[in-house]
């Protein structure tokens, strides 16, 4: 039952990053009505945010979900063991994130379009993580690693819910941006 998990647990990224290479080739890079050298350039800027949009939802679905599960599956490590690895996992998946949100940002500006709402929706998203949940997640492994046992909550399921809400919006974002208008729209 593992092996199957396991391969269902690879094929699913996997498959991701195939369509986001697949939705990236079939971009019609032709469109630019400029000249050669310019045209290389902004062909460059107009997948720079596919492709870092991709890219994230990669790292969220293999980080956040895939490899959060995983490491609960060696028996070796005890529950302490497991939510420490767990603190540093996420602390390090929030560092890239947080840089991946500030490139795409950076993106938009510099190709002088304003964010739309899918990736201000997203940045919401990752915001209530990094600053409403993440911590009350770390009080509560800070109790179970002391020994303790926290009451009862929903904190995980929040977090969980929130991160697939944040992958379908990476993912909606990465295959619905505009194209560039074709030279004819443009004379």
């Amino acid at each position: 039952m593992s092996n199957v998990r396991a391969s269902i647990s690879i094929s699913f990224p996997v498959g991701i990053f195939v369509l986001a290479l697949i939705r990236i080739y079939n971009t019609d890079l032709n469109q630019y009505p400029c000249g050669r050298q310019e045209g290389a350039e902004m062909k460059r800027e107009k997948l720079t945010i596919p492709i870092l949009l991709s890219l994230w939802a990669g790292l969220a679905i293999g980080g956040n979900l895939i490899a959060a599960s995983a490491k609960f599956q060696v028996t070796a490590l005890s529950t302490a063991e497991h939510l420490m690895i767990g603190r540093a996992q996420f602390a390090w998946l929030g560092i890239a994130e947080m840089l991946l949100a500030a490139a795409l940002l950076g993106g938009f500006f510099r190709q002088k379009r304003r964010p739309d709402y899918l990736l201000l929706a997203i940045l919401a998203v990752l915001a209530l993580q990094q600053l409403g949940l993440h911590p009350l997640l770390q009080l509560r492994s800070d109790t179970l690693i002391a020994g303790q046992t926290p009451g009862p909550s929903n904190l995980h399921l929040l977090f969980i819910a929130a991160e697939i809400l944040k992958i379908c919006l990476l993912l909606w974002a990465a295959g619905s941006l505009p194209k560039a208008p074709a030279r004819a729209e443009i004379l």
